[in-house]
């Protein structure tokens, strides 16, 4: 599946990437890269592994920018998607929280406001993320 995620949006280009072609390389995530592989037997992986992150984090973040994607249910489709490979984030979570908050789905904002704590917690988040997450909290008052 790396393969074909590297072929559907490839590093260096993704600008230039047909956007049909971007989200189909994220649909083939599906979880966190190499889970099924102890990270102390296979030492190495870790480099593939942060290469694998990074590419999707990048693929997403490409994907944000289009103007195909300004609506909540693609933005909280791609962001879902790459939170999953990464869970600590900044810009996803913002951007996947900004868009529950711009639905009015509060059931979804609260449970996604939660895993933005906890994923995001003992990091030195920017200004505009703190009062993101004040924001969505009062969204939810």
């Amino acid at each position: 599946d790396w393969h074909d995620f590297v072929d559907l949006a490839p590093a260096g280009s993704l600008p230039q990437t047909r956007t049909e072609d971007l989200v189909q390389a994220m649909q083939l995530i599906t979880g966190r890269p190499l889970s099924a592989v102890p990270p102390t037997r296979w030492v190495w992986t870790e480099l593939l592994h942060q290469e694998i992150v990074e590419h999707v984090q990048a693929v997403a973040v490409e994907l944000l920018t289009r103007p195909e994607f300004s609506s909540p249910a693609r933005v909280t489709a791609v962001t879902a998607r790459a939170l999953e490979v990464d869970r600590s984030h900044e810009g996803l979570w913002c951007a996947h929280l900004e868009a529950f908050i711009r639905t009015g789905d509060t059931h979804r904002l609260g449970s996604a406001l939660g895993s933005a704590q906890i994923h995001l917690d003992g990091f030195d988040l920017a200004p505009s993320t703190v009062e993101l997450l004040q924001r969505a909290s009062r969204a939810l008052a």
